[in-house]
């Protein structure tokens, strides 16, 4: 009964709520983007989410971070993620990892998931991310917020990837002033993304980036194009059953 609206979907039905319960997705970050992405994969009955956060909750990530209450201060985000999806859905296994995502660790700590979902916000490690999925032709779902906006993206190995769009340079790493919900919009995006990738249903963000603008309600599509700087491997299809249009 829990998954019966979206079953009655024609794109999902018993068939693919069947696949659901037996994917599997690493979502890297479980802060004011995964809380989000990680809610609503849950909420699709996604059947093993591995979670990868190395920080603990503190009190400024409580306006944008629904996942976590007082109580939570100073616990594992990793952990308490789990601990809290894992009491609304017993049925579906969360594993948390509390390490910290680097090109050294990425095979080690993602693991070979059907989707990789990525809501970091630091450029070295959606890099890193995005340098592991290429080389182990795995899906990746990108996004990223930044006040009042952010934007989202799917990439695989036929596709412009992250470092096309934002080359490895050294970068002055700041925090990023955020509106909670404009964080709520992305992780919403992305974990859409994911499901249409883990069914084939759709047309994922693979080769476009979607750029939302909260202050103007206005979404805007943007073509992607293979940097011919990339280091990384464009080889051709993913793991994952392609999406049908």
């Amino acid at each position: 009964m829990r998954f019966d609206r979206q079953i009655q979907m024609p794109q999902i039905g018993e068939q693919g709520q069947q696949r659901l319960a037996e994917a599997s997705v690493t979502v890297i970050g479980a802060g004011g983007i995964g809380s989000p992405a990680l809610t609503y994969l849950a909420c699709a009955g996604v059947g093993h989410i591995r979670v990868v956060d190395s920080e603990a909750v503190n009190e400024a990530d409580l306006n944008r971070q629904f996942l976590y209450g007082a109580g939570a201060l100073g616990k594992s985000k990793a952990h308490a993620a789990c601990a809290r999806l894992g009491a609304d859905y017993p049925d579906l296994v969360f594993e948390p990892v509390a390490e910290r995502i680097t090109a050294q660790e990425a095979a080690r700590l993602i693991g070979r998931p059907q989707v990789i979902v990525d809501c970091v916000d630091t450029i070295e490690a959606r890099l890193a991310v995005n340098a592991y999925a290429m080389r182990a032709g795995l899906p990746l779902v990108e996004g990223g917020v930044a006040g009042f906006g952010g934007f989202a993206m799917a990439i695989d190995s036929a596709s412009p990837c992250l470092e096309c769009v934002m080359p490895p340079v050294k970068l002055k790493e700041r925090e990023s002033p955020v509106l909670g919900a404009a964080a709520g919009v992305i992780g919403s995006l992305e974990a859409i993304e994911c499901v249409k990738i883990l069914l084939g249903i759709g047309r994922p963000l693979y080769g476009k980036m979607l750029k939302y603008d909260g202050l103007r309600c206005r979404f805007t599509l943007i073509d992607l194009h293979i940097n011919e700087r990339c280091t990384q491997p464009h080889t051709g299809a993913c793991d994952a059953a392609p999406a049908r249009a």
